[in-house]
């Protein structure tokens, strides 16, 4: 009976040891992912849009962008100030006011 008891709790110790690195992955890969698409919309903001801009015009080109996710389009379009953006220096700076 002891013997089953101790080969349970190894058992369930090795299931949460893989969870865990289940995890671990999956975030590392999603960080890998996040930093593909940050220098891809980096670009997207420095070349991509036509200066200088109001934020309806860098919202309208950023939705114009199929390959940036919905959710960062959303937050620039939430985030971004009405204002007008002489640079692309002008739009990081704003943004990143916001996270």
């Amino acid at each position: 009976m002891v013997t089953a008891t101790a080969n349970l709790c190894r058992l369930k110790r090795n299931e949460a040891s893989l969870v865990l690195a289940q995890t671990f992955l999956s975030r590392v890969s999603s960080v890998r992912g996040f930093m593909s698409n940050l220098k891809s919309e980096l670009e997207h903001i420095k070349h991509h849009i036509k200066y200088p801009a109001n934020k309806t015009q860098v919202v309208a080109a950023c939705n114009n962008m199929s390959d940036v996710p919905t959710a960062d389009k959303e937050f620039v379009s939430k985030s971004l100030p009405e204002s007008n953006f002489k640079g692309p220096e002008d739009v990081v700076r704003a943004l990143l006011t916001k996270v």
